[in-house]
């Protein structure tokens, strides 16, 4: 590994190992601390950010349709249900006159 040493917040001084960055020379490496002068990773880049709101726009656009798909299909379903139990109650009062089993006017046996 690689020794590191640094002194922040002012006056406090601290050393760490760490593994040489990707085309790394002795000509210094950059470190990343956090407020109390602990070793962080690197500010978050702009493509990074950029590339996590697209994601999460399309994240939430995709789950959104989902629900209102959903949201579509189980309304659907219920009124289809209901539509078939209206038919099924009219067709029950309508099929025995129009199949001749009872006509109109006669009492009910």
């Amino acid at each position: 590994g690689l020794e590191v040493a640094w002194t922040y917040p002012v006056g406090a001084s601290h050393r760490a190992v760490i593994k040489p960055p990707p085309g790394w020379t002795s000509d210094g490496v950059r470190v990343w601390v956090d407020d109390a002068g602990r070793l962080t990773s690197p500010p978050t880049t702009e493509a990074t950010i950029t590339v996590n709101a697209v994601v999460y726009a399309l994240g939430a656009w995709f789950f959104g349709s989902l629900l209102l798909a959903l949201g579509h299909a189980l309304l659907r379903r219920r009124l289809d249900l209901r539509d078939a139990r209206a038919w099924a109650d009219e067709w029950a009062e309508v099929e025995p006159y129009w199949s001749g089993r009872r006509r109109h006017g006669t009492a009910d046996r």
